[in-house]
């Protein structure tokens, strides 16, 4: 897997899924935007990314709340902050975790899965394997 930076600052779910399928972010992007006409964001919500993977022969599985790492896990993460007094900050950043590594948009290169969740072993982590549509 090839780590794509985000073009936006809400492109985060687009891109990752550019990451999962091989296909150019633009193509992703012109993609969502025709799917919800209007809307002014790239931001996407799940069921949108559900959508942009099934055109590529994907599917989300059983989502699961990511509490003790993320094993050999191919998938999308969305990622809820935590703030310093304990709340979780409206939104989400979507990663892509495969290989053992996370693929993060917002980030220079892909960090090794466990020195990332035991940094952010706190923080609201849920995973949406990826795998070939059936």
């Amino acid at each position: 897997m090839v780590l794509i930076k985000q073009p936006t600052r809400t492109s985060c779910g687009p891109t990752c899924v550019a990451m999962l399928t091989g296909a150019p972010v633009e193509t992703v992007i012109g993609m969502l935007r025709k799917h919800r006409p209007g809307r002014h964001t790239d931001g996407a919500r799940v069921q949108d990314l559900a959508l942009l993977l099934g055109h590529f022969g994907q599917a989300l599985g059983a989502s699961t709340w990511v509490r003790s790492g993320f094993g050999d896990a191919h998938g999308l993460v969305e990622w809820h902050h935590r703030t310093p007094a304990g709340q979780y900050r409206r939104g989400w950043h979507c990663l892509v975790v495969s290989g053992g590594l996370i693929y993060d948009p917002e980030s220079p290169a892909p960090v090794p899965a466990t020195q990332w969740f035991a940094a952010r072993h706190n923080h609201k982590l849920i995973l949406h394997p990826v795998s070939a549509a059936k």
